[in-house]
């Protein structure tokens, strides 16, 4: 059996108390982060579907290409003139669409940089 003083046996008692409160800090640190991680991974996704767009929107351009499709048309002097609106439409969306996503991973980034100590 062990046998402390009452003044050293406080001192362990408020040593558990400062711990404890310390680990509760730690978990609600530990709850952000992990909210922070969970939007940046939403993030991540739509930008990699957008990425997925981009490609197939490149595929369907080299496919446009080969095929003369789209308006395309014999020119003066056996020049191609191919109308391409449909596509350079498609990527001035899809380019809004990645810039917005990048606004918000750099938003989220910067949130989350501040709540950190």
């Amino acid at each position: 059996m062990l046998t402390l003083p009452a003044a050293d046996f406080q001192a362990i008692q408020d040593q558990m108390h400062s711990l404890s409160e310390q680990v509760q800090q730690m978990m609600g640190s530990l709850r952000e982060i992990q909210r922070d991680a969970s939007d940046f991974r939403v993030a991540r996704m739509a930008l990699m579907r957008k990425y997925d767009e981009s490609n197939a929107m490149q595929l369907q351009l080299i496919a446009e290409l080969k095929s003369n499709r789209g308006g395309g048309a014999e020119g003066r002097g056996g020049d191609s003139i191919l109308e391409l609106s449909r596509i350079a439409a498609g990527i001035s969306r899809l380019t809004d669409r990645v810039g917005g996503l990048e606004a918000k991973l750099e938003e989220a980034s910067s949130t989350a940089s501040q709540r950190r100590p």
